[in-house]
């Protein structure tokens, strides 16, 4: 598999540079891994910003990164703490019937596929727990991707969680809230991440930077941070 995943990191990169990376200096790669904590993020936006493609790597402006709700008050979240903080049973956390809708990403299922699916997840906190957070790259390389929940054919740059960086900066989520939620309830020092939108007044800061100016306040940001080095 590993040609085509270059094959098609190439692919997607020379699209992003055409769509946006062209227009600026400072790098727009769509399958940049940055580490960031989990507790950075806090958000997630009402309205997702405007995206047409998957995966986007776009640069966009409006007003998508104003109106938001808690990342840990999404129905997923809620359901892993009730589950893995307070022991509850995966039928008590509303969790089986929020697959079986099609609310869910993964929903629509059955009340056994549901249930198996909870298994699953089970056995990835458990997994995380005992292993740690690792990149998606090296569980493919070591061949422990858990079958059901992470079956995509994209590279694994691209299976990681997506967020998106607000005006100011801020982490908002995107994707990966399985993943996420489970680094938060284990305390995870370090999570990999997938830069997917930027707002375009962010992107302009990170032009400043890139080009040379000094920007104390933003010098350490893991967006900005590898530019400088």
């Amino acid at each position: 598999m590993k040609p085509v995943y270059d094959s098609l990191k190439w692919v997607l990169r020379a699209n992003a540079w055409v769509r946006h990376g062209r227009k600026y200096s400072s790098p727009v790669r769509p399958d940049r891994i940055v580490w960031i904590s989990p507790d950075d993020i806090v958000h997630k936006p009402v309205s997702p910003p405007p995206s047409k493609r998957i995966p986007p790597a776009l640069i966009a402006d409006g007003h998508w990164d104003q109106d938001f709700t808690e990342v840990e008050d999404d129905i997923v979240f809620e359901a892993f703490y009730d589950r893995f903080v307070k022991d509850v049973e995966w039928g008590e956390t509303g969790y089986v019937d929020f697959l079986m809708t099609d609310a869910s990403e993964h929903g629509n299922l059955s009340a056994s596929d549901a249930r198996a699916r909870c298994e699953r997840i089970d056995e990835l906190y458990d997994y995380i727990r005992k292993e740690g957070f690792k990149t998606q790259a090296q569980l493919l390389d070591e061949g422990s991707l858990i079958r059901g929940l992470n079956d995509s054919l994209r590279p694994p740059e691209y299976r990681e969680i997506p967020v998106d960086i607000a005006r100011g900066g801020e982490f908002l989520w995107h994707g990966g809230m399985h993943r996420l939620a489970i680094a938060k309830i284990l305390d995870v020092d370090e999570i990999p991440v997938r830069i997917n939108i930027r707002h375009e007044q962010w992107q302009e800061i990170r032009e400043k930077a890139y080009c040379g100016e000094r920007l104390d306040a933003y010098s350490y940001h893991p967006d900005i941070k590898y530019l400088l080095e």
